[in-house]
């Protein structure tokens, strides 16, 4: 685990603890640790001078999208997007969608560039979280299964 990890965690904590002037402006302190490593400037002046919607940071809900970029950004190929998106909830809107590329079987730009539907991934509820193992049930009779898996007995 990275401090910047640490950071982003704490600034997403304070956030969605309570909203308050005083969480959002600590929360972007933190925010600003990791953005300053980075040679980046602070949320406010990046947001403020840079962005279409230079208020976003002063919401909670504005707030909460900058972290989440920020941790997709900062944590990039880290293995840690997987557990982000399940987390935040939003797995089920991300991973209803049909991934598409070119068409790359073709030999003629005017077919090669046609987008195609490469698969159609599936994500519910049960998803979320992972079935527990059938003996554990069966040696323990209060255990009960997670939502949306079946015990094969």
């Amino acid at each position: 685990m990275r401090l910047a990890d640490l950071y982003l965690l704490y600034a997403e904590t304070l956030n969605e603890a309570e909203d308050t002037e005083e969480n959002r402006i600590l929360a972007m302190a933190y925010l600003d640790k990791v953005r300053d490593r980075a040679g980046l400037k602070g949320v406010e002046e990046s947001w403020t001078k840079y962005s279409s919607n230079p208020t976003k940071f002063k919401s909670q809900k504005g707030l909460r999208d900058i972290i989440q970029q920020e941790r997709m950004i900062e944590l990039c190929l880290e293995g840690q997007r997987f557990w982000d998106i399940r987390r935040w909830k939003i797995a089920i809107q991300l991973y209803q969608t049909p991934i598409q590329s070119w068409d790359l079987t073709q030999r003629e730009s005017k077919y090669y560039y046609r987008k195609r539907t490469i698969a159609s991934p599936s994500f519910g509820l049960k998803d979320y979280f992972w079935p527990i193992r059938d003996y554990e049930i069966l040696i323990n009779p209060n255990m009960e299964q997670n939502l949306g898996w079946k015990i094969n007995k």
